[in-house]
C-alpha cells in the first residue's frame, strides 16, 4: 500500500546532487509532495522519471528563491558548492554561506514549519582525542581553528543556522562520506573512485574514514526532520575504516590493482600545491586539494550514536553502496570515453 500523500511541499534545495537525488526519493516514497530547487543550467538526470515539481533558482537570487520557498511547509538546504577548491573562493562565501542566509530569511518570512540544513563533518575532528577514540557532535571548531575555504565557510553557515533556531525551527545534519550512485560531480570521494578505475591513482594517502550508504544518509534526512530536535545537529555517518581496506573492497569488485604506496604526508602537501597552482592558470580541478591533504591531519572517525538514539537513525554495511559507486563511476567514466 502507497503511503498517503502529505498536502503540503516540501522543498529541497540542490535537488539534483548527490545526496539531494536520493533524499527525494526517500520524501516520495514516503508520500510527501517535493518540489526540487535546482541551479539554473544544471543536469537533471538523476531526478529521472520522478513524480517531483522542478524549479531553477540559485540560491545566491533572494527573490527566485523566496518565490520557490512560497507554499512549502518544510525545507531541506543542501544546495552548496560541494568541491574543495575553486579557482575563484568568493563562491564558498557566496554559495555556502550567503545563500544559506538567503535560505533562513525567505524561511522565517513565510513561516516554514521546519528547517532540516545539510551541513558537513569537514570541519570536525579537531579536537584532540585519545587513541582509538572517535569524534561526535562536541567537534566544533572555533574561528582561530586553521580551517581551509571550504570547510570555513561551511562551519560558519552551520552556526548562521544554529543561531536562528530561537526564530525558526532548525535542525543540522552533518552527513561523512557518502558512497553510491548519481555522484555526477563528482564528489572527492567519487574522484578518487574514477581516478582507481582509470588507474591514475599511483599512491595515497593513509587515513581512517567514515563512510556512509548515500541511501542511509538520506533517509537520517527525514529522520531529522520527523524526530530532530530543534537547535541540534546530528552526525549521519557509517562505519570508520582505514583508506587502504576502501581500496582493497574496490580491487575485489574490479580487474584493476591498488595502489601499493603510502605517499608521505610532505610529498602529498607539496604536490597539492603544484597541482592547485596549475589548475589557477589552466582553470581544470586539480587531482589534490590543499584542504584535502591537510585534512589527512585530523581524524575522520566518527559516531552516530546521538542520530541513533534520538532519530532511529542506522547505517547498514557499506559493501553494497561501495559496489554501486564502483557500477556508477565506471559507467561515467565508459560514457565520457564515447
Amino acid at each position: 500500500m502507497s503511503a498517503a500523500r502529505n498536502p503540503l511541499k516540501t522543498l529541497v534545495t540542490g535537488a539534483n546532487g548527490f545526496i539531494g537525488s536520493h533524499l527525494v526519493r526517500v520524501l516520495l516514497s514516503e508520500g510527501h509532495q517535493v518540489r526540487g530547487l535546482l541551479k539554473p543550467g544544471t543536469r537533471r538526470d538523476t531526478l529521472s522519471g520522478l513524480d517531483v515539481e522542478l524549479v531553477e533558482a540559485d540560491v545566491r537570487d533572494p527573490g527566485r528563491l523566496r518565490a520557490a520557498i512560497r507554499g512549502c511547509s518544510d525545507v531541506f538546504h543542501l544546495a552548496s558548492h560541494s568541491q574543495l577548491w575553486a579557482r575563484d573562493k568568493r563562491v564558498f562565501n557566496e554559495v555556502n554561506f550567503q545563500g544559506t542566509e538567503n535560505v533562513l530569511r525567505a524561511a522565517c518570512q513565510l513561516g516554514v514549519r521546519r528547517l532540516v540544513y545539510t551541513s558537513s563533518c569537514a570541519f570536525l575532528g579537531r579536537r584532540q582525542r585519545a587513541r582509538g577514540e572517535v569524534g561526535d557532535e562536541r567537534d566544533v571548531p572555533t574561528l582561530a581553528t586553521p580551517l581551509g575555504p571550504y570547510s570555513k565557510v561551511k562551519f560558519l553557515a552551520e552556526r548562521l543556522v544554529l543561531e536562528h533556531a530561537d526564530r525558526l525551527d532548525c535542525v543540522v545534519v552533518n552527513p561523512s562520506i557518502p558512497l553510491g550512485r548519481f555522484d555526477n560531480s563528482p564528489s572527492p570521494q567519487g574522484m578518487m573512485v574514477r581516478r582507481f578505475l582509470a588507474r591514475r591513482l599511483p599512491g595515497y594517502l593513509e587515513r581512517v574514514l567514515n563512510l556512509v550508504d548515500v541511501r542511509d544518509c538520506a533517509r537520517g534526512h527525514v529522520l531529522a526532520l520527523r524526530h530532530g530536535r530543534r537547535g541540534e545537529r546530528y552526525i549521519l555517518g557509517g562505519p570508520n575504516l582505514p583508506l587502504s581496506e576502501l581500496l582493497i573492497g574496490i580491487e575485489k569488485l574490479t580487474d584493476v590493482r591498488r595502489p601499493g604506496w603510502s605517499v608521505p604526508y610532505g610529498l602529498a602537501l607539496a604536490s597539492a600545491r603544484v597541482m592547485e597552482w596549475w589548475a589557477r592558470h589552466s582553470g581544470r580541478v586539480p587531482q589534490a586539494s590543499l584542504e584535502g591533504v591537510r585534512s589527512v591531519r585530523h581524524s575522520f572517525a566518527f559516531s552516530s550514536a546521538k542520530a541513533e538514539t534520538e532519530l532511529g537513525y542506522r547505517c547498514a554495511s557499506i559493501d553494497q553502496a561501495l559496489e554501486i559507486s564502483v557500477a556508477w563511476h565506471r559507467k561515467c567514466l565508459a560514457i565520457g570515453n564515447k
